[in-house]
């Protein structure tokens, strides 16, 4: 048998309902469709690791040994001949040898060429630059997974055609785990879910 229920107890129990129901579906991410969740701190703390991670990285960076050496080094590294090119490198053919080369700096460009070694020098041709990321949180665990993209800038226009020739300048779909620890984030090593 069913009793009657007074109207003003079935209208509050129907406004409990659906007020609960709204704050429920608002507050819940929807992770049905791989929706990266929204936290801004912990975003900006993600942005702030990968710009440092990318501005330490030798992407865009190329690295040679000055003096004799074969000479499709010269031709397989087309930022090489870009530079030699532009007269910030002299490549020279060594005398009655046609196979090898000699690559030297010439004095006003030396400050472009970090010193690795005795005879190794590094040249940067493009700066990293953050272009997107999203991220997912394992279950019960500090450990975030993180995609990201970023973008490789020229330093100047006239080394473009040859850095791109490097290999793209968008370089996308790149993942890393990274841990959340009291004073930021760090790599990790290991992404797992612990059930």
């Amino acid at each position: 048998m069913m009793v009657p229920c007074p109207t003003n107890i079935l209208q509050t129990m129907i406004y409990r309902f659906m007020a609960l129901f709204s704050i429920f579906t608002v507050t819940t991410p929807n992770l049905s469709n791989n929706t990266p969740i929204v936290q801004p701190p912990i975003e900006q703390g993600i942005r702030t690791f990968l710009e440092k991670l990318l501005k330490s990285s030798q992407v865009g960076c190329i690295e040679f040994q000055l003096g004799k050496q074969s000479k499709t080094n010269l031709t397989l590294n087309p930022m090489i001949l870009a530079l030699t090119k532009q007269n910030e490198l002299i490549v020279q053919p060594v005398k009655n040898n046609e196979i090898y080369i000699t690559i030297q700096l010439p004095e006003k460009s030396k400050q472009l060429f970090k010193i690795l070694g005795d005879q190794q020098r590094q040249f940067c041709y493009a700066a990293a630059q953050l272009d997107d990321f999203n991220f997912y949180k394992a279950i019960k665990t500090n450990i975030y997974q993180v995609n990201y993209d970023y973008r490789l800038i020229p330093i100047n226009n006239t080394l473009l055609s040859a850095a791109k020739k490097m290999g793209p300048l968008h370089i996308r779909n790149n993942t890393i785990d990274l841990k959340k620890t009291a004073t930021g984030f760090k790599q990790s090593s290991v992404f797992s879910v612990k059930n």
